[in-house]
C-alpha cells in the first residue's frame, strides 16, 4: 500500500536534487498525502488502482506549479482551449516570442476584462504556428490554444490593468488584437481529463445527462445559425469547426464544454451569444461548465429564432 506514495517520494527528490530553488519550493508543497487535481484534492485512499500508475504519475509532474512566460492581449480578446487567434507583436515583445517560436516552445496567454479593465487570473497555454516579422520591429503571430489544459496565475497583481477602452475599440471581423505585456508569472496548471476523472460529485449522473445532451443542442444551435444567416462572411463557420476539430467524448465534459464555449466564442466573434470565456476559465468543475455552456446554448439558439436578439447590448463581460 506504501508503494505509491514511495514512487512520488522518488521522483520529488529527484526533482528537487536537479531543480532551480522555486522548483524545488512548489515541487514540496505539491507532493502531499493527496493528489492535486485542479481546485480539489483527492485523497490517495478514495482513488482507485489504475490512478496510481507511471502515466499519471508523468502527468501530474507535468502540471506541477510553474513559472512560464506569458502574454496579455489588450483588447477584448480571450481565447479559450482549441482556438486560434492573430495578434500583433509590438517590437518591445518581439524578440522573447520569436525564440518562444524557434524552439517550439508553449506559453501562457491572458484576456482583460472589458468592463474593469484588469487583466483575468486564468488563462490557456498556446503555441505559435506562424511568425512573420517586418520592417518597423513588430510582428505578425498566429497563436494555437492547446485543448487539454487550462492555468491560474499564483499570484496575480489586482492593479494589473489596461486601458482596453483605448487600445483598439471592439473587435470586429479581421481585426487583429494587440499584445500588451509579455511576461513570467506563477502559474497553477489543471489537467482537464485528469481533473475529470478523478471529480469527486454526487451530481455525476446529472453531468454525464448533460455532457450526453450538447451533442444534440450544438446541431440545433448550427441549424438555426445557419437558417438566420448569422455568418458575417460565407464560410466562417465551416471555418470555425475546421479548427476546433471534432467534439470531444461525452465522457470527457471539461473539454467538450471548453469546445463548445469557443463555438460560440470565436475568434473572430459572431456576435450570437453571451460572451463566457472568463466565466468558463474561472470555472473550476466540469459541472459548472457544464452548466455555463448549456445556458448560452440555449439562450442564443432561442434569441436567433426570435430575430430581434439585441446581441451587441450585452455580449461583452
Amino acid at each position: 500500500n506504501c508503494l505509491p506514495e514511495m514512487m512520488l517520494a522518488i521522483v520529488a527528490l529527484a526533482i528537487v536534487s536537479f531543480s532551480p530553488l522555486h522548483t524545488r519550493l512548489h515541487v514540496l508543497q505539491a507532493m502531499s498525502p493527496a493528489l492535486r487535481i485542479g481546485h480539489r484534492c483527492v485523497p490517495m485512499q478514495q482513488m482507485n488502482a489504475d490512478a496510481l500508475d507511471m502515466d499519471m504519475l508523468a502527468r501530474r509532474i507535468k502540471f506541477l506549479p510553474s513559472e512560464i512566460y506569458t502574454i496579455v492581449l489588450r483588447s477584448f480578446w480571450t481565447m479559450l482551449p482549441r482556438q486560434q487567434l492573430s495578434v500583433r507583436v509590438p517590437p518591445q515583445h518581439r524578440s522573447v516570442l520569436q525564440k518562444l517560436w524557434a524552439h517550439n516552445r508553449s506559453f501562457g496567454v491572458l484576456g482583460c476584462s472589458f468592463i474593469r479593465g484588469n487583466v483575468l487570473e486564468c488563462g490557456v497555454e498556446a503555441a505559435i504556428s506562424a511568425f512573420t516579422c517586418h520592417s518597423d520591429g513588430s510582428a505578425d503571430v498566429t497563436m494555437i490554444a492547446s485543448s487539454g489544459c487550462v492555468f491560474e496565475v499564483l499570484r496575480p497583481n489586482p492593479r494589473e490593468s489596461y486601458d482596453v477602452m483605448r487600445s483598439q475599440g471592439i473587435p470586429r471581423a479581421g481585426l487583429t488584437s494587440q499584445v500588451g505585456r509579455v511576461s513570467r508569472r506563477s502559474v497553477s496548471w489543471v489537467d482537464l481529463s485528469l481533473a475529470d476523472k478523478f471529480e469527486l460529485s454526487d451530481r455525476w449522473a446529472e453531468t454525464d445527462a448533460v455532457s450526453r445532451e450538447l451533442g444534440s443542442l450544438v446541431a440545433q444551435w448550427l441549424a438555426v445559425l445557419y437558417a438566420t444567416r448569422r455568418e458575417a462572411s460565407p464560410g466562417q463557420v465551416r471555418k470555425i469547426l475546421d479548427d476546433l476539430g471534432p467534439l470531444p467524448p461525452f465522457d470527457r465534459p471539461s473539454e467538450r464544454a471548453y469546445w463548445v464555449a469557443a463555438l460560440l466564442n470565436p475568434q473572430p466573434p459572431l456576435n450570437v451569444a453571451l460572451d463566457i470565456r472568463a466565466t468558463m476559465l474561472a470555472a473550476t468543475t466540469a459541472e459548472e461548465r457544464l452548466a455555463t455552456v448549456k445556458a448560452c446554448l440555449l439562450d442564443s439558439t432561442e434569441k436567433m429564432q426570435m430575430g430581434h436578439w439585441p446581441i451587441d447590448s450585452y455580449y461583452y463581460w
